[in-house]
């Protein structure tokens, strides 16, 4: 495959039930039916940690703003000073330690789990390692001390593989715990398009056009794709692909697939040319027609909305082409 097809083809996405058109196509009964999927459920990310808890400390200030009539004039006191009243501003509380117990007892600092000081946005993040729950939903309790004085506190039921936040307040109230994603992403890896195969025209043929258009279409929440092909002449045998099962090797549900790994992996080569392109669902083309093919595999992180063609063309006069296509896409779950 020729290097220059790797950069252009950054265009392309992933290949879902496909229409053809000025084709002939062989059947595959199981080409709809062929999704797979490889998942977990992880409990913990890469560094260990099997819980993140926000910890945000709120102040109150008091400010003094002047008051104005309905027409938008300030309103003069009898001495002619303006006059002003005092509202009250709340604000995040940066550069304070918060300390974390396992007992609502949070008078004696000495006994903390952890410590962590608020950044500039007042909030402490804790993140939690598997030795911290003991029990299945253990509850935590904060103190934020000024010097030693306890100035708010809070408690909040924690779960694995939970990012939560609390809310505390220099008035002694708490905002209790939201759970509201995941830690850990965990990826999917689904085969869309297993030993897929269409047979394209030769230029001679005045009764059909020498392409074929596929239609592409990306899964929900598809982070990257991946396809392989070859260009056979259509009587040699057509050899599977196997992308699907190649790319498991590499790939990890807690990480998705390694960098490299649609470079490492092995593919039956293309014998004859063809062409290719991509184009929007309005036709337009996004990429440069790329000649003189036998042969690809690509990974794609830029296209990965919407509704695109990929379109390969039979370069040759009186001579029919099969083309081999095997489609992978990756997902993440948040």
């Amino acid at each position: 495959m020729k290097a220059k097809f790797i950069s252009i083809m950054l265009a392309a996405v992933i290949l879902l039930p496909f229409a053809t058109t000025s084709c002939e196509e062989e059947e595959n009964p199981e080409n709809a039916d062929s999704l797979k999927t490889q998942t977990s459920n992880p409990l913990v990310d890469e560094n260990g940690n099997t819980a993140k808890i926000d910890v945000t400390v709120i102040k109150y200030e008091d400010t003094e703003y002047p008051v104005t009539d309905e027409d938008g004039y300030f309103v003069y006191d009898e001495n002619g000073e303006i006059v002003y009243d005092k509202y009250e501003v709340k604000k995040v509380f940066s550069g304070k330690t918060v300390y974390m117990f396992d007992d609502e007892d949070v008078t004696d600092k000495s006994k903390a789990l952890k410590k962590v000081i608020t950044d500039i946005r007042g909030t402490a993040v804790f993140e939690l390692s598997e030795d911290f729950f003991k029990e299945d939903n253990p509850a935590f309790y904060f103190a934020v001390y000024d010097n030693d004085n306890v100035i708010a506190h809070g408690a909040l039921n924690i779960k694995r593989g939970k990012e939560s936040a609390i809310m505390i307040d220099t008035k002694g109230f708490t905002s209790g715990a939201l759970y509201y994603y995941n830690l850990v992403k965990t990826y999917e890896l689904h085969s869309l398009s297993e030993d897929y195969k269409m047979n394209v025209k030769a230029r001679g043929n005045l009764m059909n056009e020498n392409f074929s258009k596929v239609q592409i279409q990306l899964p929900e929440n598809t982070v990257s794709w991946y396809f392989s092909f070859n260009c056979v002449e259509k009587k040699e045998n057509n050899a599977a692909l196997g992308l699907f099962k190649a790319l498991l090797k590499f790939f990890d549900p807690t990480k998705g697939l390694a960098s490299d790994a649609i470079d490492q992996i092995m593919q039956p080569k293309g014998s004859v040319d063809c062409n290719v392109w991509l184009e929007d669902e309005y036709g337009n083309r996004l990429a440069t027609k790329i000649t003189h093919l036998t042969d690809g595999k690509m990974e794609e992180k830029q296209y990965i909305n919407g509704t695109y063609y990929l379109v390969f063309e039979n370069p040759f006069f009186a001579r029919g082409i099969s083309i081999n296509l095997d489609i992978v896409a990756m997902t993440v779950n948040k």
